[in-house]
């Protein structure tokens, strides 16, 4: 559980984490996700497959409930960016939890690699997260949002707009090409932005 997080909406309490880990002790990679802006959000339903199927293969995942943050809000730059805020207070209570030693996750992540991940408008956060941290080891994107084509952003301010370069970090996008919200090539914008190692699977037909 976060106990606070702040955002444009307000201030947001005691905010769900669901953590999925491997086996042993660690210190494990861990994987801060953020899910799509559907409600209510279910992220323990629609991505636990995908979770276990990071932890057997060695990282550790935060993934956090921010749906009350998300309801009624447009697919805009700040709904983006609350996201963002979402998804990196994720990654720091489990690094705190992780220097805890009273903690049940005392040892469990690897400060130094820690990677962002999501889907839909929760991809963009995480692009919008390597922005924000560029501590970050890199992202793995599904259908993600691009931020250069979210409404509502302040062009002339170049810590509030998407048009710039991501930090060079490396970066993985899944896009189904048929998809309803975010059809080829819609993805492929965020993806010419990219300045490190980085793969675009685009799965056509689909």
């Amino acid at each position: 559980i976060i106990d606070r997080i702040t955002t444009s909406q307000g201030e947001r309490t005691d905010i769900a984490v669901w953590v999925t880990r491997p086996e042993g002790a660690g210190p494990f990679a861990m994987i801060a996700f953020h899910h799509a802006a559907h409600h209510p959000a279910d992220i323990y339903d629609h991505y636990t497959s995908l979770h276990r199927h990071w932890a057997s293969h060695g990282f550790i995942v935060a993934s956090v409930d921010s749906s009350a943050n998300v309801i009624g809000v447009p697919q805009s730059w700040q709904n983006l960016v609350d996201m963002s805020t979402f998804q990196l207070a994720a990654a720091d209570m489990m690094l705190a939890e992780s220097a805890d030693p009273t903690s049940d996750l005392f040892g469990a992540v690897d400060s130094d690699r820690v990677f962002v991940s999501g889907h839909s408008r929760g991809g963009g956060a995480s692009l919008i997260s390597l922005w924000e941290r560029p501590s970050l080891m890199g992202a793995v994107c599904f259908e993600q949002v691009s931020p250069l084509q979210a409404p509502n952003q302040d062009w002339d301010d170049p810590a509030r707009n998407g048009n710039r370069p991501f930090p060079e970090r490396p970066v993985l996008i899944f896009s189904a090409a048929n998809d309803l919200d975010e059809a080829w090539p819609l993805v492929d914008s965020a993806f010419d932005q990219l300045t490190g190692p980085s793969t675009l699977v685009t799965l056509h037909g689909t």
